[in-house]
């Protein structure tokens, strides 16, 4: 699901942490393999949505496999 509505690669996608993720500016910053940069992606309100209830749920260790730390 996040990777169809950023629309990025697996390789971007499985490089993602929860250090890349600004609540605040509601984007994503993912490092492109293919261009050897970064890039800042908005993010949808439902994928804001999805991932604000797993990074603040009680129940870490689903958020720990999501995005390693």
């Amino acid at each position: 699901m996040f990777g169809r509505f950023l629309g990025c690669r697996k390789g971007e996608f499985l490089g993602i942490k929860w250090s890349n993720v600004d609540f605040n500016k509601e984007e994503v910053s993912l490092w492109s393999s293919k261009n050897k940069k970064w890039r800042t992606v908005p993010l949808p309100d439902i994928l804001l949505k999805e991932l604000k209830q797993y990074r603040f749920s009680k129940s870490s260790i689903r958020v720990y496999f999501l995005f390693p730390i």
